[in-house]
């Protein structure tokens, strides 16, 4: 009897951390899962071949969310945002955004190498100017929630893309 007792309240313990598992499990599925990566990414426009970096956002979750910008945060060859901060190229604004990422979709968009470059700022130190070596492309959300790109900017990619000469 007491054996009977001892296994229902076993499996009764089991049950309600297998119930609270999964409404865990639902709660986490619900709302918007946002991922960025990037790419390096060629156009023909008017018979000239371009090059673009490309950002990519994903939602992955089940309800649709905003994106309200793309850019690029530039940090130092440690991968730190500095003292004074990362700085960073930000894209947004008519007639691109607010753009509507609806569930299990994504979105392209891009910008020619030239102008990533052109925004890279120069940090004066001495006499030397050194530049913020890693660029890490990023969304912006409608709740002001930031998502990285997992990998940095290749900058002798971009450096490649620029001048392919070098």
């Amino acid at each position: 009897m007491a054996a009977a007792a001892l296994a229902i309240s076993i499996l009764s313990a089991l049950s309600a951390s297998a119930s609270a598992f999964i409404a865990w499990w639902v709660h986490q599925q619900q709302g918007a899962i946002i991922v960025c990566k990037w790419q390096n990414r060629g156009e023909i426009r008017e018979n000239q071949l371009s090059s673009f970096v490309s950002v990519e956002a994903t939602n992955r979750g089940r309800s649709p969310t905003t994106i309200t910008g793309w850019g690029v945060e530039w940090r130092n060859r440690k991968g730190r945002r500095g003292k004074r901060g990362a700085v960073q190229l930000e894209v947004s604004g008519p007639p691109i955004f607010p753009y509507r990422l609806e569930s299990e979709t994504s979105h392209i968009w891009g910008m020619p190498w030239t102008s990533v470059a052109e925004s890279q700022p120069i940090k004066t130190g001495g006499s030397v100017d050194i530049p913020f070596a890693i660029g890490i492309p990023f969304v912006r959300t409608g709740a002001n929630r930031i998502v990285y790109a997992p990998t940095p900017i290749d900058l002798d990619l971009m450096r490649e893309q620029i001048d392919p000469t070098d």
